[in-house]
């Protein structure tokens, strides 16, 4: 029953922190929260820290524009152009360094290294390569032998993108990211209901604490991850259902997940595979 309603997407999340919804979606997202208090509570604290930047910037709006910024107010057909494009590639990566300033300052981050070099990067890749229905993936599913000889050569490590279909789950594709330290790999796949989860993959770091051989979850705004360690790799599997993520998670320890149908032809010359 409450546990089978639909998990708000992470629009309408947004759309219900800016206070955006009509009046019949957020009820619905209202009920969902009241129903899953773990997910309010990130929810809100995204809200909370939403509200300080408002206030912040709240109080420079009256400042005059320095000098060297007018020309984005002139009338011009060729300034509108230019401020187009100056709003196209300013408002996201201010977006980005807001986000990368304000973490660990009381909005809701926790201060270890796990969280920093593992989870909360696994998140925001999520975050930003699950919803993009473009290029969700550098290598797509067809590409799965050159995917997998690419990142076993960038990681010094034979990895293979594992067949979750015995979970409902189709192989989208993946890449190769930067972590904290280290480089990370993300595999990426989609159940029927178009849902999309994310495997994050790098070699463990130092003073690491809270993770273990054993599947733990935490809730990382508006996402759940799924973590644990595996030899010399942690592993970080993202999505919105719980249940689904720790059915995934031991169908990934226990073996039985194989990988991609071309994983014998990719890697059989490279001597050794390592079975995730």
């Amino acid at each position: 029953m409450k546990d089978r309603e639909p998990h708000p997407t992470e629009a309408e999340i947004q759309a219900w922190i800016d206070d955006r919804l009509a009046p019949e979606a957020r009820q619905r997202v209202d009920d969902w929260l009241a129903a899953h208090p773990e997910e309010a509570e990130a929810v809100l604290r995204m809200q909370r820290a939403d509200r300080r930047l408002r206030e912040y910037f709240g109080t420079l709006e009256d400042d005059p524009l320095p000098e060297h910024w007018q020309w984005l107010l002139e009338p011009s057909s060729r300034s509108r152009r230019w401020r187009k494009r100056a709003a196209f590639v300013l408002l996201p990566l201010t977006g980005f360094l807001l986000g990368w300033m304000l973490r660990g300052h009381g909005l809701g981050q926790r201060p270890d290294a796990l969280e920093n070099a593992l989870l909360a990067p696994a998140a925001f890749a999520h975050g930003i390569y699950a919803t993009d229905r473009q290029r969700p993936v550098e290598l797509g599913a067809e590409s799965c032998r050159k995917l997998a000889r690419w990142v076993s050569d960038r990681m010094h490590a034979d990895i293979v993108p594992p067949d979750l279909s015995a979970e409902g789950l189709a192989f989208i594709g993946g890449r190769l990211l930067p972590s904290t330290d280290r480089m990370a790999v993300q595999f990426l796949y989609e159940d029927a209901q178009g849902r999309r989860y994310s495997l994050y993959i790098r070699r463990q770091g130092r003073g690491w604490t809270g993770i273990g051989p054993r599947p733990a979850q935490r809730v990382e705004g508006t996402v759940r991850v799924a973590f644990w360690r595996q030899g010399e790799f942690a592993f970080a599997l993202v999505g919105n259902d719980g249940m689904a993520l720790q059915r995934i998670a031991r169908l990934l320890q226990d073996g039985r997940s194989g990988a991609c149908s071309l994983r014998q032809a990719s890697l059989q010359a490279q001597g050794g595979l390592q079975k995730l």
